[in-house]
């Protein structure tokens, strides 16, 4: 009797490589939603159905969030499967203290990161926080102490 053996399938086009070392992230329906891999949630979506329109951005239900701060994760990364577009956002953005905005449309708790806070295709957020120029011209302290080295 010949023993089964593992063949690789061919991925269907348009499919990513999951990692091998990846953990399933379900809804509470069991459904698998992304996969968390070396700190980062990534989930593949599409963006003409999923992309919250008021206000503008990606949401995430509050079990899940919950489970990937348990897990320690880092960063979210959405995929739009409709135009390649791969957006990107510190976990911790999504906190109400920071830039999440909660709200519930009947479908649980969430939390949407409006699209100003994501990265999109690798560039900055459009709300990211600018870092001072380092040459810019500074105004003197009016108490400034005379003298003083």
């Amino acid at each position: 009797m010949p023993t089964k053996t593992s063949v690789p399938q061919p991925r269907p086009a348009g499919q990513p490589a999951i990692p091998a070392t990846t953990l399933p992230i379900r809804a509470a329906t069991g459904r698998v939603i992304g996969h968390v891999a070396g700190g980062v949630f990534s989930k593949r979506v599409r963006g003409s159905v999923h992309m919250l329109r008021a206000p503008r951005g990606w949401a995430l239900d509050a079990p899940t969030l919950a489970d990937l701060r348990a897990l320690r994760v880092v960063t979210v990364a959405v995929t739009d499967a409709e135009t390649g577009t791969v957006y990107t956002a510190p976990l911790a953005e999504f906190d109400v203290n920071v830039h999440g905005v909660p709200f519930n449309r009947g479908a649980g708790p969430q939390v949407v990161l409006p699209l100003g806070y994501w990265a999109v295709n690798g560039q900055p957020p459009a709300l990211a926080p600018r870092q001072p120029d380092p040459d810019a011209p500074r105004q003197l302290s009016l108490f400034a102490e005379v003298g003083t080295p």
